[in-house]
């Protein structure tokens, strides 16, 4: 619960839990504030036919579990993006091999992504939101280029899109930040239950790219 100090009552902390670069880059454009405890937890493969939206739902709500039990008076933030197609889902590569019939699969197509928000500020709260991605036709030389490069390894889909394989998208619908792994509406309504210090509510996620159109200058949590 929070504090009451001199003057009022003091905002609860806030702990993303999750050690992503471009989750954090995402919600400083709507938090103040926050510290970082990921959650480390053994994500288990998806099973054949298994639904999207609840296995992204479950392991947020894992690694919200395993952060909380650690921060007991925090307001706690998971999240865990998936991506699907023809009735598989993907997570994270285990392997370059791995990466490579990911991006295979996916290449010439357009699939879903899924990202999974969960928050706990006494309670357990968790939401979902799915974008589309087009994907165009890719070379294998330049997939194998790609997953050399190492970037895909530790995204679901083994690609980012704010990254080197932006060259490969050829459309999206819906939200940006739910791309990248976090989808901001979903996160400010989630939060509005705890009350943390927000600088501003986003306007709804799926009107950004659908407004402006793909483009990969629009992707503007790139990593250094």
């Amino acid at each position: 619960m929070p504090r009451r100090v001199a003057g009022g009552v003091e905002p609860l902390k806030l702990v993303l839990a999750s050690g992503s670069p471009r989750r954090r880059a995402v919600l400083r454009a709507l938090v103040e504030s926050f510290e970082v405890d990921p959650a480390n937890i053994d994500e288990r493969r998806p099973q054949p036919g298994e639904d999207p939206d609840a296995y992204a739902r479950e392991l947020a709500l894992e690694k919200l579990k395993a952060t909380a039990s650690r921060h007991p008076d925090a307001i706690v933030l998971a999240a865990d993006t998936v991506v699907y197609r023809d009735g598989r889902v993907l997570g994270k590569p285990k392997s370059d091999s791995d990466a490579l019939d990911m991006l295979s699969f996916l290449a010439g197509g357009r699939h879903q992504i899924i990202t999974a928000v969960a928050v706990s500020c006494g309670e357990h709260h968790v939401s979902s939101m799915r974008s589309t991605v087009h994907f165009a036709d890719i070379s294998i030389a330049g997939l194998q280029s790609y997953v050399a490069s190492g970037e895909g390894r530790d995204k679901a889909g083994a690609y980012a899109i704010q990254g080197g394989a932006g060259a490969f998208i050829s459309g999206v619908e819906g939200c940006l930040e739910n791309i990248i792994g976090l989808p901001l509406c979903v996160v400010a309504n989630l939060l509005e239950e705890c009350d943390p210090p927000l600088l501003h509510r986003p306007a709804p996620c799926t009107h950004f790219a659908l407004e402006r159109g793909w483009s990969p200058h629009l992707a503007t949590y790139r990593m250094s």
